[in-house]
């Protein structure tokens, strides 16, 4: 049985402070990953063309994987070339696997999306909940840092408010989305949801979603 050791919000904000201290110290926006991993780490990113459908055979949504055996992300060709946001997230998503969960990955040899599929499987799904749920986390910070949150998002809801065409009798929650939509996604190269995610758990915004 595959039991993933618990890992609280703050160490995993602490993980994710000493690795930007490593790999990327002047936190300049957006973080980029996969420089960091390539040239900074050493780990190669492998485009595997279908390795989703693969996946998606065996009941698993995956994006891609990370192997202990040769340091390698294995990652969706699809997802490499066509969708640059959800790329980004996705590296840095394995990276919190390979830095929280080396423990696991020591035990365990894979190289190939089948013998990743059999290991995922070997686990409950509590335990895949817990491991999923800390490398996102780890991810969403490494990408978004806290560091700079605070002042970046002051930043775009100042720049909402003083674009009369994005902000017009608008109440706070909507001016909130604009500053998300049209300002923090570019800044930091991602999707909506993981900064809107990472500005909830820092009680910059209220939450207005039912799940995390």
């Amino acid at each position: 049985m595959i039991k993933v050791n618990y890992e609280s919000p703050e160490v995993i904000q602490q993980k994710a402070s000493d690795f930007l201290k490593k790999y990327h110290l002047d936190l300049t926006l957006p973080v980029p990953i996969e420089e960091i991993i390539s040239f900074d780490m050493g780990i190669d990113i492998i485009p595997i063309q279908g390795l989703k459908a693969v996946a998606e055979k065996t009941g698993l949504d995956i994006d891609a994987f990370y192997s202990h055996q040769d340091d390698s992300i294995s990652v969706d060709k699809f997802i490499y070339d066509k969708r640059q946001t959800r790329y980004r997230l996705t590296l840095a998503h394995e990276i919190g696997h390979k830095i929280l969960h080396g423990y696991i990955y020591e035990e365990v040899g894979f190289k190939m999306t089948s013998e990743y599929v059999d290991f995922i499987n070997a686990m409950s799904m509590k335990e895949r909940a817990k491991a999923e749920w800390q490398a996102y986390e780890f991810a969403r910070r490494i990408l978004i840092p806290k560091e700079s949150l605070f002042e970046e998002f002051k930043k775009a809801l100042e720049g909402v408010q003083e674009d009369t065409e994005l902000c017009y009798d608008t109440n706070p929650g909507e001016v909130e989305d604009l500053a998300i939509k049209y300002y923090l996604k570019n800044k930091y190269n991602l999707s909506e949801m993981p900064i809107r995610i990472r500005l909830e758990n820092e009680g910059m915004i209220d939450k207005r979603r039912e799940d995390e």
